[in-house]
Order: structure tokens, then C-alpha cells, then sequence
């Protein structure tokens, strides 16, 4: 049976929405089960292009209403405002990462802090720091807490929004033949 473009939007945000809640889940030093993780979060991005598709049917609507194509209007529009959420979506969380306190990572072996490498080499009791991985550096308890919240919670609820206006979205499959009968009349 055939889903309906309307349902696949409606699932893409839902499956996104719990599919970043997996990042809630302790993963630390488990690569493979994150990996597989990421693989599952990263199948909800194959619905992107109904944005698109959704994106033809709001423009016919548009045409239908107003008697003119605004194509570029439209297109230039949604295509613009996701880079410049984009940009301020991608400065903002390391703000607010730096200042619960992150600790930037070792920067080469035995890195910008020497003393720091020597200290961890001398702790692990290895003579190498290519023994060691020191590259990484222990968190105060709020950076995590922060990081699960930004890359699992905030998604989730913001996919979980998009589902709910997606239910209100008005334009539906019995309108769009009607739509379509108009602008061709």
C-alpha cells in the first residue's frame, strides 16, 4: 500500500525526532554501537527531500490563489533561511559548550601542554605518549550534561514541533487536485 507524500513528511519528523534520542544513552568509548547510532539518526535525513516536493505544492496553492508563479520567491526563500539558521545553529551550541566549562583537547603528542602530557604519561606509567591517548580531557560534569541536551533533547523537540505543524499543515492530497484543475483552467 502506498504511504502519501503527506504521511512520509509526517514520519520523516517523527522517526528524526526518536532517532535523536539515542544519543541520550551512555555511549562513552563504545565507537562501533555509536557509529551504528549515527548510521540510524542519519536515515531520517533521506525525507529532505519531501521539503521539496511540499514546496511545489505550496507554490501551485500560492498560483491557485493569487493568479501569478512566484517560483523564485519561494524557492530562494526556503533554501536561504535554513543556512541562515544554519549559521547561528552552529556557533550557538559551542557557545554554550565553552561556557559550562569545556576543556579544549590536547593538541599534538606530547602537545601544546607538555607539562600536562608528561604529567598523563606519568600517571599511565608508559614512557610514549603514543602509548597514551591524551588527547582528550576529562570534562567538568555540566559539559556532558550540555552536550546530551543539545544533540539529543533539542532535536528531538524540534522534530517532535515540526510533526505537530506538519498535522496542521493545511494543504492535504484531495486539495492538490483541486488546486491543480484551477491553475489549469
Amino acid at each position: 500500500k502506498r504511504v502519501g507524500k503527506r504521511k512520509a513528511w509526517q514520519v520523516q519528523s517523527l522517526y528524526n525526532g526518536l532517532s535523536n534520542l539515542v544519543f541520550l544513552l551512555p555511549l562513552a568509548n563504545n565507537y562501533t554501537l555509536m557509529t551504528a547510532f549515527v548510521l540510524l539518526n542519519a536515515f531520517a535525513f533521506g525525507g529532505q527531500f519531501l521539503m521539496d516536493s511540499t514546496l511545489a505544492d505550496v507554490i501551485d496553492y500560492d498560483q491557485m490563489l493569487y493568479g501569478e508563479r512566484l517560483d523564485g520567491i519561494f524557492a530562494s526563500t526556503a533554501y536561504f533561511l535554513p543556512k541562515a539558521v544554519g549559521a547561528f545553529a552552529s556557533a550557538l551550541p559551542l557557545t554554550i559548550i565553552y561556557s559550562v566549562g569545556f576543556v579544549e583537547p590536547l593538541k599534538g603528542c606530547p602537545g601544546a601542554n607538555e607539562t600536562a602530557a608528561m604529567a598523563a604519561m606519568a600517571e599511565a606509567n608508559v614512557t610514549s605518549c603514543s602509548a597514551l591517548d591524551i588527547r582528550n580531557q576529562p570534562q567538568p560534569a555540566g559539559v556532558e550534561l550540555v552536550i546530551r541536551l543539545l544533540t539529543g533533547v533539542l532535536p528531538s523537540l524540534a522534530s517532535l514541533l515540526a510533526l505537530a505543524f506538519k498535522f496542521a499543515f493545511y494543504l492535504r492530497p484531495e486539495h492538490m487536485g483541486d488546486v491543480h484543475k484551477t491553475i489549469e483552467a
